[in-house]
C-alpha cells in the first residue's frame, strides 16, 4: 500500500493545498477521491480515509466505483465512532435520511437490518476512540450505500452519509 500521492493526481483535480494536507496526515491524495492501489488496481482495491469528528463523517465522496476499500479511520472527536458501510439495496435504497434513522432505531443487528432490507448487505465496519485511528477494509458493492456511526444513536445526531457506487470498467 502506498501513501503517496500520484503522479496523475492533478489531472483529477486534486489541488497542491490538499495534497500537502493529505500528506501531512500520512495519507496518499488519492485516498479520498478512491484513486486505484495500484498494486493491487487489478482486484478493485483502493485507499481511502475518512475523518469522524462530533457527529459526521468528513471526506466520502458522493460517487465511488465498486470494490473493496482499506480504510483509514481518523477519529478527532471526543466520543467512540464506528464507521458500518451498507448497501441498501434496492428494497431501501429510496429511503430519506429520516426514514434510514427511523429504520435504525428499529434495528438490533444484522440479521435484523436484512430483515427489513433484504437484497442489502453490511460491508464492514472500523471502530477508533478519541483521538485514535484505525484501519480496516469496507466493502462498497452497486447501489446507493450509507455510512453510519451506531455508537449510541450518533447516525441521528448527523454521522450517517451516503454515497452511490458503481460498476465501471
Amino acid at each position: 500500500m502506498h501513501d503517496r500521492p500520484n503522479e496523475g493526481d492533478a489531472d483529477r483535480g486534486i489541488t497542491v493545498g490538499r495534497k500537502r494536507a493529505l500528506a501531512a496526515l500520512g495519507i496518499g491524495a488519492s485516498a479520498l477521491l478512491a484513486a486505484p492501489n495500484t498494486a493491487v488496481a487489478q482486484h478493485r482495491t483502493f485507499n481511502s480515509a475518512v475523518v469522524a469528528q462530533d457527529f459526521v463523517f468528513r471526506g466520502i465522496p458522493r460517487l465511488l466505483p465498486a470494490g473493496t476499500y482499506e480504510t483509514r479511520l481518523l477519529n478527532l472527536g471526543q466520543a467512540p465512532h464506528v464507521i458500518v458501510a451498507i448497501n441498501l439495496g434496492a428494497s431501501c435504497g429510496g429511503l430519506s435520511t429520516a426514514e434510514l434513522i427511523n429504520l435504525f432505531d428499529q434495528v438490533e443487528d444484522e440479521a435484523t437490518f436484512l430483515a427489513q432490507c433484504p437484497d442489502g448487505s453490511v460491508g464492514g465496519d472500523i471502530f477508533a476512540l478519541p483521538g485514535e485511528q484505525a484501519r480496516g477494509p469496507l466493502a462498497l458493492t452497486p447501489g446507493r450505500n450509507v455510512f453510519v456511526c451506531f455508537v449510541g444513536r450518533h447516525y441521528a445526531l448527523g454521522m450517517i452519509s451516503s454515497t452511490q457506487v458503481i460498476n465501471i470498467g
